[in-house]
């Protein structure tokens, strides 16, 4: 995680889509920067929910 900007009450949940269920990875709880997310997969699904009128983001780097 290169940056993150959430707004209180945002949610993002990274997952695992690769293995036949879907694992969590990551979710707004811990995300901060510098945190290093991996997929056994190589199959990331990103989802970012917000109720505020000005959304927050998250800035990656996927190798």
């Amino acid at each position: 995680v290169m940056n993150v900007n959430l707004s209180e009450g945002d949610k993002v949940v990274f997952e695992d889509v690769g293995q036949g269920e879907n694992s969590m990875l990551a979710n707004e709880s811990i995300l901060m920067r510098g945190l290093v997310i991996r997929s056994h997969s190589n199959q990331i699904s990103i989802r970012f929910h917000s109720q505020m009128p000005q959304v927050g983001s998250a800035l990656l780097r996927y190798q």
